[in-house]
């Protein structure tokens, strides 16, 4: 009889509203700015490839990337482990939130990160001075 009381208890009435879900967790930063030039990976600029990579990452109770799963890839694998390498290294977050306001696991898909190579820009000849 006790557990089953436990358990209407923790049932809420239908009269009383339900809790908002807590708010997902937010990047301290711009995603983008993680990435670098530098960052792209020798192979995939020895061959050209390019591509976007869509990522679902479990932020934990501190803000840390505890893990990274592709959820669309570039169709270039160096460039899809790169992704993935960088957010758990570098990314930070403000952890979700329960209601309590205790922080806590949860996950969140990134905005797509496209990897693009681009060419060096040609410098302009500066007007002749008058």
């Amino acid at each position: 009889m006790i557990p089953l009381l436990v358990v209407l208890l923790l049932v809420p009435f239908p009269d009383e509203p339900i809790p908002p879900a807590p708010p997902p967790p937010t990047a301290s930063h711009n995603v983008a700015g993680l990435f670098s030039y530098e960052d792209y990976p020798a192979k995939a600029l020895e061959n050209g490839w390019e591509g976007s990579v869509i990522v679902k990452v479990r932020v934990g109770t501190n803000g840390r990337v505890r893990s990274c799963r592709i959820v669309k890839s570039s169709g270039h694998v160096p460039l899809d482990i790169k992704t993935c390498e960088i957010v758990l290294l570098r990314a930070k977050f403000s952890p979700a939130r329960d209601s309590n306001g205790n922080p806590v696991e949860d996950d969140v898909e990134l905005p797509r990160i496209s990897w693009m190579i681009a060419d060096e820009p040609t410098p302009k000849p500066e007007p002749a001075a008058q």
